[in-house]
């Protein structure tokens, strides 16, 4: 029964951290990285690992998410991205370098 809640516990924060990254708006990216770390830390409490599970809680779903909320409600959802210095087949060629 325990690897059946694992599983979808593990299958929840895999869908929840790809939903973070390929996400257009940034608060849904945030909500969703809370998510992974909410699911992550009832593995580890589940685990075994109590401490570790409330360190994980705290400070990643909680201070992260509410540091990241704040720097985007300050900053704002469409900032300002400029151009890249280096042209991009130049920046491939010299990393395959």
């Amino acid at each position: 029964m325990d690897m059946i809640f694992f599983s979808i516990l593990g299958v929840g924060s895999v869908y929840c951290a790809y939903r973070a990254m390929v996400s257009q708006k940034l608060l849904s990216s945030i909500l969703y990285l809370a998510c992974v770390s909410g699911l992550v830390s009832i593995i580890l409490y589940m685990l075994g690992a109590q401490q570790v599970a409330v360190i994980e809680l705290s400070v990643g779903a909680g201070l992260v998410t509410v540091l990241m909320v704040y720097a985007l409600s300050v900053v704002g959802e469409d900032a300002f991205d400029p151009l890249s210095v280096v042209p991009k087949p130049l920046a491939i060629f010299l990393v395959l370098l």
